[in-house]
């Protein structure tokens, strides 16, 4: 005490600044570190809540995964709703509001293009359709759902800490909020309008065969001939650059991977089922584990918050597994103004009217900056669909619409998968997915009666033309899509006798099948890898596990190794070559860059986290890449839009376009354009390399034979709205976010874009080496009497920056430790929480009698 007395004596100034300043700001944080830890989700009380039938038992264990038991399902249902609002309310939010168009009402300016397009698409409205339609039983159990949400919700002491740094109060949840998410999903996981629109202006401004090289093609005569009719697709450009952003960044590698065996190749005797769905990263992630137990219900896996069933996983008898099946959904429609009234157009020699509405968007001004006026939005829709090239504002002779099946939904794809949780054998899997409508998915099965099987459910639209690849003319009625598919007729296996099956985002039509479903596949490499691995297995005489897929789901062997030690070994070649005709000095100066290719020469195309060969090959392919269509890309005067959608190639790695371009020795690409001269694909790998080598030794180390590739390759789990925008896909804010720290996460990766763990590579300037797409859970199930289920997810259970579930997945994910939903069981001192109905008035007063 005397100490303090001296120094209040001898440093008064001091004295008051610590009293008065300090001390103040100090008890502040420790009071708002109080306050925000009652945002925590309860897990170990009772509480009584509204509406609710019969009593609910939610056991959550070390992962924060909860056991959702009651005695009949709705009330399951209830709970799962309540323990979503609970760890995921602001994630709810965000993505309710954003498939309503409303995030400007919140986040202010920088959400307003998206707003603007969710607005055009309509997503809410269609919404609102799905509902009506919903079957009364699946009604039932979506508005049991939402009341377990609105209880969840009401028993928060404190929101959780963006809805006070917002200053923002969440309106009740409806059964159109949860449906809405189902079509932002829908929208999300269909892109191929944008592959139509950039394969479109590509051909227009570089030809068929340098497109060819760029993307897979199968166009006849027909579909060039319309692509005549396709006028000014710069006015699409606002709608693109938006679109593509809004759906992922590095979107060509949205994808999954999935395979299962049967018993013959498993050493229980019984099927085994691998899956890992690869989405945009964020934190927290777009699932939420949970295992729901009922009177009829007995699900576990992974859910998205704010719908009330499994989605990937198992139930008693069944588990299932989805990979994307890109299929072409999705078709822009060049419609044909009247030059007189712009909201008519021409179909079949007549001129129609367009569908009108008029919408505001409100929009929060920034702070101390004055009230942001409400922002007008025309909406016109055609027979076709939403026009979309409204978003520019444009008031041409024509108009881009799209036509997807998204627009069909009924309330389907809700219903399937609610039917999938019951479903307990092969017949009632492909009853319950009978009604699914977007997007279409390749489900991959198995059951206990030791069964395998795939499915692709969904609408898949009949094309008189039989392709959907290029935009079409539409006032041509013979354009427009003819039906569907009958379910008969989609792709499905059921216990092929190799007795596996793989689905990865590839091709996997048979040669003679009749329609058209797309072109859009991923590469085969993820899936010839695993087929590859499964064959080494069988071959070997080994009998498969849980452990020998968790090994391939973490494979990080990069496809076409060989090929490219080749071309190494030729470029050695052609180098030696060349130093023979060119002087000693210049021979001096370039032996660092040979070492560096010698260096690679011994690689073997692992993408560890530890591998130096693997962070120069990355380097090495980033700048051909960009050498091959920098020089297009300013050659190419007339087509900006052309310009922008092949710069993005530059962006990220694109494994298939360095196959195309070094297998053939692709001059096209090759040839410098800019130059008079004609430069040969070792010409460009050489100087490339070049770029590399200075590159690594500028930015990161001077030893880059020793430099890891962990090192440079980070996955980013961005929070949305407080991440830096960079990461971010609903976004335009500036990269100011002074809270980044505390809600974004990072962790070091390996892999690329093409290994089976995928890790894929972003190559602009501003995050360089950056993951931003990848496996967001994996599972491996095995079908035996008391299998096991493991997984592997990233951020964690809570949505919550405060707990200690926000982040708690990502370490064991990106190291690949699996657990088990058996494995994380519950303190012993910690009861779990009860929900329990409140009485009514009639059965207080039948107690008193």
């Amino acid at each position: 005490m005397h100490f303090f007395t001296l120094v209040i004596q001898r440093h008064p100034l001091l004295a008051r600044v610590c009293l008065f300043v300090l001390l103040p700001i100090v008890l502040l944080c420790f009071a708002t570190l109080y306050v925000l830890d009652l945002s925590l989700a309860q897990n170990h009380q009772q509480i009584k809540v509204p509406e609710l039938n019969a009593p609910v038992t939610i056991d959550y264990d070390h992962n924060a995964i909860p056991t959702i038991s009651a005695s009949e399902d709705l009330a399951v249902f209830y709970g799962m709703g309540f323990v979503h609002a609970q760890n995921r309310l602001w994630q709810m939010e965000m993505n309710r509001r954003t498939a309503a168009g409303r995030l400007s009402e919140i986040l202010g300016r920088s959400t307003l293009e998206s707003d603007k397009l969710m607005r055009v698409l309509g997503l809410y409205e269609n919404a609102k359709k799905m509902w009506q339609q919903l079957p009364a039983d699946d009604k039932k159990v979506l508005t049991a759902y939402v009341k377990g949400v609105n209880a969840g919700m009401a028993q928060l002491n404190v929101l959780p800490p963006e809805f006070l740094l917002y200053q923002h109060q969440p309106e009740k949840w409806t059964e159109v909020d949860s449906l809405s998410w189902m079509q932002l999903l829908s929208f999300q996981l269909s892109n191929s309008m944008l592959t139509d629109i950039q394969r479109a202006a590509l051909i227009q401004a570089y030809g068929l065969e340098k497109t060819q090289a760029l993307m897979p093609l199968d166009i006849d005569a027909s579909a060039i001939t319309q692509l005549a009719t396709v006028q000014n697709m710069a006015d699409l450009e606002p709608l693109i650059a938006l679109a593509q952003n809004f759906q992922a960044q590095q979107k060509q590698f949205v994808g999954s991977n999935s395979w299962v065996v049967s018993g013959k190749h498993t050493k229980s005797g019984q099927p085994l089922l691998a899956n890992d769905p690869h989405l945009a990263y964020s934190t927290p992630a777009i699932f939420y584990l949970a295992k729901l137990n009922g009177d009829k219900l007995a699900a576990e896996g992974a859910s998205f918050p704010g719908l009330p069933f499994i989605v990937i996983g198992r139930n008693a008898q069944i588990a299932w597994g989805l990979t994307n099946m890109m299929a072409d959904t999705q078709d822009i429609y060049v419609e044909r103004v009247n030059p007189h009234n712009i909201n008519q157009y021409l179909y079949d020699g007549k001129y129609l009217a367009m569908q009108l509405k008029t919408e505001l968007i409100e929009v929060k001004s920034d702070f101390l900056k004055p009230a942001e006026p409400a922002v007008t939005i025309n909406i016109r829709r055609t027979i076709h669909g939403p026009v979309i090239s409204d978003l520019n504002r444009s008031e041409n002779s024509f108009a881009y619409s799209l036509k997807w099946t998204g627009d069909e939904q009924n309330g389907g794809t809700f219903s399937s998968f609610l039917a999938l949780n019951y479903a307990q054998n092969w017949t009632q899997f492909k009853q319950a997915l009978s009604t699914f409508v977007a997007p279409v998915h390749n489900f991959v099965y198995a059951d206990k009666q030791g069964n395998i099987g795939r499915y692709a459910p969904g609408l898949i639209p009949l094309r008189s033309e039989n392709s959907g690849m290029l935009p079409k003319p539409g006032w041509l009625s013979d354009t427009n899509w003819q039906g569907w598919v009958e379910h008969a007729q989609l792709p499905q296996q059921y216990n092929p006798p190799s007795g596996m099956i793989v689905a990865a985002n590839h091709n996997l039509l048979a040669e003679d099948y009749p329609f058209y479903l797309g072109n859009d596949w991923a590469p085969g490499y993820r899936a010839q890898r695993v087929q590859s691995l499964l064959q080494s297995l069988v071959q070997s005489g080994a009998l498969a596990e849980p452990q020998s897929f968790k090994n391939i789901q973490q494979d990080i062997t990069l496809p076409k190794a060989p090929a490219f030690l080749t071309v190494i070994r030729d470029l050695q070649a052609w180098l030696e070559n060349h130093q023979a005709q060119t002087q000693n000095a210049e021979n001096q100066q370039t032996e660092k860059y040979i070492q560096t290719l010698q260096f690679l020469a011994n690689w073997q195309g692992e993408m560890s986290a530890d591998s130096a060969q693997a962070t120069i090959f990355s380097a090495w392919m980033a700048h051909f890449t960009r050498l091959l269509v920098e020089d297009d890309i300013q050659a190419t005067a007339d087509f900006i839009n052309a310009r922008n959608y092949l710069a993005q190639f530059k962006e990220q790695e694109n494994l298939w376009l360095l196959q195309q371009v070094l297998s053939q020795g692709n001059t096209l690409w090759c040839d410098y354009q800019l130059t008079a001269t004609t430069e040969s694909c070792q010409q460009l790998l050489w100087i490339a390399l070049q770029h590399a080598v200075d590159e690594l030794e500028k930015s990161y180390s001077s030893d880059i034979e020793n430099l890891q590739w962990r090192q440079v390759h980070h996955a980013h789990f961005p929070h949305f709205p407080m991440s830096d925008a960079k990461y971010l896909t609903r976004s335009r804010a500036k990269s100011d976010n002074l809270l980044a720290g505390l809600f974004h996460r990072q962790a070091q990766s390996k892999g690329s874009g093409y290994t089976i763990n995928v890790a894929p590579v972003t190559l602009d300037e501003t995050r360089r080496f950056a993951q931003l797409v990848g496996p967001v859970y994996r599972q491996v199930i095995e079908l035996a009497d008391n299998g096991q289920f493991w997984f592997t997810a990233i951020a964690g259970q809570s949505g919550n920056p405060l707990s200690q579930h926000y982040d708690d997945f990502t370490d064991a994910h990106q190291a690949g430790r699996y657990f088990t939903f058996s494995s994380g069981g519950r303190d012993r001192d910690k009861l779990p929480l009860m929900l329990l109905p409140e009485l009514t008035v009639s059965q207080r007063a039948s107690q008193w009698n």
